[in-house]
Parts: C-alpha cells; structure tokens; sequence
C-alpha cells in the first residue's frame, strides 16, 4: 500500500484529537459555557463522524470491507474508480469538520467563531495532504469523492438529537440520586446541584444500534434494580441488597465483574 494512503488516516486522526482540545479549551468561556459543549459525548459523536467519513473514503475505491451503511444507500453509489486515497481522506474529514467548498455544508465546527482556529488548522492541513499527490486527475476524483461522503455523513447526523438546534441538550440536567453508602453518586462538594454532564445524550440516534436492538440492553437484570413495567420508572435498593454489593465489592477488587463470586 502507498505510504501516504496509511498516512493520511493517521495525520487527520491526530487532526482531529487536536481539534477536539481546541473546542472544549475554549478561548474567553466560562465554565458553565464549556460544560454545555457535553464534553466527552459530544466528543464522541464528532469523532464517530470523522471516523466515519475518514473509513468511507479510504475504503471507497479499495473496497477491501464493507462500511455501515445499509444497502441502497447513495452513499454507495459515489463513483470511486481512480480517485486518489490521499486526496478522498483529507477533504472527506476536513468538510465533516468545517464545510465543504463554498459552504454548501455545514461542517461541526464552523458555527462556532471560538473554533475558528480549528477550522485554520484543518484548512492548513487540506491544502498540505492535497500538495502530496502528483497525480492532480485522481486528486480532483479524490476531493469529488470525498466532498459527497463527508454531505452524506453530515445529512445522516442532521436529524439526530443532538442538532445545532438544541446543540447542548442543555435542558436535560438530569441529577442522580446520591448518599454516602457504596454505589451511589457523590456530588462535587462545592457545586453539589451540576448534574451530570450530558445526561440527556440517550435521546440522540445511535450510530450501529437501532432503538429497538438498544432496548434489548435492560437494567432490569440487574442487582439491586427493579423497572416498573407501566411507567419505565426505574428503582434502586442498594443499601441493602447483598447481590448488588457483592457485585461492586468484586468490580473494586477485580476491575471485572464475574458474577459477584470472585473465586469462581
């Protein structure tokens, strides 16, 4: 394989680990303002598009392994024959990131005039990897192609819970219930009503998992947990329930739960 083909997937996941640091450093926010960005989940939402837009256009003339979209998706229909890796990967990435030419997308970080330099910083990059290709035929099939995959994951995304209409799904504080005996939250002592940072993340569409296969996942299994069938209500009865303690106590000492009997 070319080197600059295994390259370019390296160079634009450290891209995006380092666009990531810039976007919840902040310039002049404040604290309250960074924890409605959602921290890690709205992290890994950007990531799984990037990623996502990054294994499409590398594999989009390989084919060497199918991508996750089901069949009959336009997405497979984008014509691959004789695109450049190297060129496909850099601009699919950079417009999930920033917006395509002209901006006729919208990409995840340009609304935000506090991720402009990430946007810099990509753009930068683009016109780098773009430079590394000689074949200047493949690399314009290669931003061709990559501009229409990084369309298709955005518009895939658009509708999912979390739009940058309700970007921070800031109305979800959720706060749990907490106490001082073993398995409960404990609060921050000095902000003791924060919450839990992007609690109302469940409500945004998986990216493999349907509703229904998620709903197969139940607490109701679970030690010390009861869910009211009717309402969905869940309960906990940690304090005293032996199972689930010895569950936690073996998890303490092993890192591994294996059915609450830890010599078995």
């Amino acid at each position: 394989r070319d080197s600059n083909d295994r390259d370019v997937c390296l160079e634009w996941n450290a891209i995006a680990i380092t666009s990531n640091i810039f976007d919840h450093k902040g310039k002049a926010k404040s604290a309250q303002d960074l924890s409605l960005t959602m921290g890690p989940v709205a992290s890994a939402r950007a990531f799984a598009m990037m990623h996502t837009a990054m294994f499409v256009a590398y594999n989009c003339e390989k084919k060497t392994h199918d991508n996750s979209y089901p069949a009959g998706h336009p997405i497979h229909d984008i014509n691959c024959t004789g695109v450049s890796t190297l060129c496909a990967v850099a601009q699919a990435v950079h417009d999930v990131m920033c917006g395509g030419e002209g901006k006729d997308i919208i990409g995840l970080f340009e609304e935000d005039q506090d991720d402009q330099d990430i946007c810099d910083m990509a753009d930068t990059a683009l016109r780098n990897a773009l430079s590394r290709e000689e074949d200047k035929d493949k690399c314009k099939k290669g931003t061709e192609a990559g501009r229409e995959i990084a369309s298709y994951v955005l518009m895939e995304r658009a509708n999912d819970g979390y739009g940058t209409e309700n970007r921070t799904l800031k109305d979800e504080m959720y706060v749990p219930p907490s106490g001082n005996s073993p398995g409960y939250h404990m609060p921050d002592a000095e902000n003791p009503e924060q919450g839990v940072l992007g609690a109302g993340f469940g409500k945004v569409k998986a990216f493999l998992l349907t509703r229904e296969e998620l709903k197969k996942f139940s607490v109701e299994d679970a030690p010390g947990v009861t869910v009211n069938e009717m309402t969905g209500e869940v309960k906990f009865d940690l304090d005293n329930n032996e199972d689930y303690l010895a569950a936690l106590m073996e998890v303490k000492e092993l890192g591994v739960f294996r059915g609450g009997k830890s010599g078995e």
